[in-house]
């Protein structure tokens, strides 16, 4: 079995698709079939899309880590199921990917959190990059990172229950406000202390809401209202 691309991103916002290629002499007729991505800690069963022959095209579904997984075609007829060939396809990590997984640690951790204001177009993938796709990658990104834990806060402890000041603190909050992501913002509204964390304001004295009027973040600014 062939397949081309043997490497894709782990958020697919492009909706970029496997090609396979079947040897002729493998009879696919009234057979269903399908094709698995195995990775470390999750498994993608997709469905296949005949071209013409024996040629096959199927889509890359989102992962959660950059990470060589295995791909097998599995096979449906009337009385078995098994796998005719199997392969290896990479995933390489999104810029988003890497964004989301920096918010969410900035929940736990001061330092990160510190660190979000100094975060720019061009080290989080934005620049030339269109605000409303890269919001959707990002919140992908978010719901795939497992990192949190039952009753997450914004403003939270760290693992080890050790609590940080939020007095004077950026969030997750006012990078989504900076940017303009409202999928983002909407997704950290959930945290338990949501509420509490509009309230906060960074070092410049700016809360969610000075930030999204500062940099013209309308969409952002009209949800809060």
């Amino acid at each position: 079995m062939e397949i081309s691309p043997q490497e894709g991103l782990t958020l697919n916002s492009y909706c970029q698709c496997i090609t396979i290629n079947v040897p002729s002499d493998v009879n696919l007729n009234n057979k269903q079939l399908y094709f698995v991505f195995e990775g470390s800690s999750l498994r993608h069963i997709t469905s296949t899309q005949r071209i013409d022959g024996n040629r096959l095209r199927v889509p890359i579904p989102d992962h959660d880590a950059p990470e060589v997984v295995q791909v097998s075609l599995i096979v449906r007829s009337e009385d078995e199921i098994y796998p005719l060939a199997t392969s290896q396809f990479e995933y390489r990590q999104d810029q988003s990917q890497y964004t989301a997984e920096f918010l969410l640690f900035s929940t736990i951790n001061d330092s990160a959190a510190e660190f979000l204001a100094s975060l720019s177009p061009e080290i989080i993938g934005l620049r030339n990059v269109d605000i409303a796709e890269f919001d959707d990658r990002l919140l992908t990104g978010l719901k795939l990172t497992n990192i949190l834990h039952k009753n997450w806060s914004i403003l939270n402890q760290s693992p080890d229950e050790k609590v940080f000041s939020a007095a004077n603190q950026e969030t997750a909050l006012h990078f989504a406000a900076r940017f303009d992501l409202l999928q983002t913002l909407r997704f950290f509204l959930q945290a338990s202390d949501a509420q509490r964390a509009l309230m906060v304001k960074n070092k410049r004295g700016e809360s969610v809401t000075d930030i999204a009027k500062k940099y013209g973040s309308r969409s952002i600014e009209n949800y809060l209202q």
